[in-house]
């Protein structure tokens, strides 16, 4: 079934890899930052992506459904 009307696992991968996309790219920000050191919290210069990535990445999380509720709707879709 290509729409997911009669296979439920669908909605459960995509909120399991929703997860594991929010979590990698936290913890490649936090870790960008730490090689950056004082230059991520600089605005500008050579820092100022990091800085930006690391001032949005938890509103992108946020949209993107907190990972409590994904976890949630994946454990309930698996009936664990």
């Amino acid at each position: 079934d290509p729409y997911g009307t009669k296979d439920r696992s669908i909605a459960r991968n995509v909120a399991l890899c929703k997860v594991q996309c929010s979590e990698v790219t936290q913890y490649v920000t936090i870790e960008c930052s730490q090689i950056f050191g004082g230059r991520s919290y600089v605005r500008g210069g050579r820092g100022g992506v990091v800085e930006r990535a690391y001032r949005s990445i938890r509103a992108e999380a946020i949209a993107g459904g907190s990972v409590e509720i994904m976890l949630d709707l994946a454990m309930r879709q698996a009936k664990l």
